[in-house]
């Protein structure tokens, strides 16, 4: 299993890891925290993601505020 974490990441390395990999989904309209986590098969869509959060494989967060720290 391969896990991503988003803070490590420049924008350039995400847009490229994105377009290349299609491990999960973001957007439209996704706004993600520091040290966010999203697995393989997740899709985040017009959502506001906050720091230390982790997204498991296959979630849909979709229209949603996820606070600090939280798991789905």
């Amino acid at each position: 299993m391969v896990i991503y974490n988003l803070s490590t990441l420049s924008l350039s390395d995400l847009h490229d890891l994105i377009s290349s990999i299609s491990l999960f989904q973001l957007g439209p309209n996704v706004t993600v925290g520091a040290k966010v986590t999203i697995r393989a098969g997740a899709r985040l869509k017009h959502a506001i993601v906050l720091d230390h959060t982790e997204i498991k494989e296959h979630a849909l967060v979709s229209y949603s505020v996820i606070g600090m720290g939280c798991t789905l």
